[in-house]
């Protein structure tokens, strides 16, 4: 039970944007970030947008398939992406929020049954750089009998070069380097705005913060997003459909640019077949670049696997491009997959309510 906690969080952290990719001291060393970002409509724009996602986790020791697997836990995953958010935020500031919850079923091997484990961060970062400004995360795991509890707060000042981490009743302080740092919590975001397209590869360092307090030091990693070289047709349930924007409607707004018609009209005929519509028992799908987010390319290790919508996306009248539409990881055992988790829209705003 020691081991299988410890997989929960080595997993769950993941999720949150992955504490093993956290952030980097020196500029990224390929292409650059993209501008407009992709969860803006036009460039300086004071960008929103709210993610939401089911979590499902898997006892896969008998196999990965369906038939196979065993649902061992539900949860819920949030992001929250807002410009110009808190006080004090510089004019090029945001603010990156995030939330994780997983409650483990009668499945689950007895000391997790009907347990929830936790985690919250917030994150503050510059919209010209993406570098991270500050980053407080709190991992709450629940008490298992006989089970040490590794939840632990960690925060950072990355301007002011300091961090800190409490766990099991102790604080630690770790000095960082003067330069610019990208924290793990916006993992998908940078992987995102990089230049995602079909067969393309991007590498970039990045810093485990979290592994720095266990070595006393900051550690460099390095992590790569690489994309196949063909789209995936993605099953994907059909709520999505109205905003889901295809080609052929992108080709018929070019066309009628000049008559421009209210965008919630456009948003009826969304997602025909460039996404697969539903027709007889084929399913619904949407097409979408397949890429595998690499923990530390120097070690190699299990890929976290982001499906980054290829068509844009539409709400309340503004279109983000790359949406993630699901985002599966693995937990290995002697080399076998033991776990899965799995991430699937269940909703989006890019409107503040």
């Amino acid at each position: 039970m020691k081991s299988s906690v410890k997989k929960l969080t080595a997993a769950i952290t993941a999720v949150a944007a992955a504490t093993a990719l956290v952030a980097c001291s020196s500029e990224p060393t390929v292409s650059a970030f993209q501008n407009p970002r992709p969860w803006q409509t036009v460039k300086n724009e004071q960008a929103y947008e709210k993610l939401d996602y089911a979590v499902a986790v898997y006892d896969a020791k008998a196999g990965t398939s369906d038939d196979k697997r065993i649902k061992i836990a539900d949860g819920t995953l949030s992001f929250t992406l807002e410009y110009g958010k808190q006080e004090g935020t510089p004019t090029d500031g945001a603010t990156l929020d995030m939330a994780l919850s997983v409650t483990y079923n009668d499945a689950a091997p007895e000391k997790d049954r009907g347990k929830t484990d936790a985690i919250t961060s917030t994150s503050t970062l510059l919209t010209n750089s993406l570098e991270t400004l500050t980053v407080e995360k709190h991992v709450s795991l629940a008490e298992r009998e006989g089970v040490k509890n590794n939840s632990y707060d960690i925060s950072a000042d990355y301007g002011r070069g300091t961090a800190t981490r409490t766990m099991h009743g102790n604080t630690k302080k770790l000095k960082l380097d003067e330069g610019k740092y990208w924290d793990n919590e916006s993992m998908y975001y940078l992987a995102r705005t990089t230049n995602i397209k079909k067969g393309a590869s991007t590498t970039f360092y990045m810093t485990n913060l979290f592994d720095s307090f266990e070595r006393g030091e900051v550690e460099q990693l390095t992590m790569a997003a690489s994309a196949e070289s063909k789209l995936t047709q993605l099953p994907f349930d059909e709520w999505i459909s109205p905003y889901v924007i295809t080609k052929e409607q992108e080709d018929a707004e070019k066309e009628e640019e000049k008559n421009e018609q209210d965008k919630n009209k456009s948003l009826s005929v969304a997602a025909e077949n460039d996404g697969g519509e539903a027709d007889g028992e084929q399913p619904y799908t949407v097409p979408c670049y397949r890429v595998g987010i690499v923990m530390a390319v120097d070690e190699r290790g299990p890929d976290q696997v982001v499906y980054y919508c290829e068509r844009p996306i539409e709400n309340g009248g503004l279109r983000h491009k790359k949406v993630p539409l699901k985002m599966t990881y693995a937990l290995y055992t002697g080399g076998k997959v033991s776990i899965q988790y799995e991430y699937t829209l269940t909703g989006l705003s890019f409107v503040k309510q």
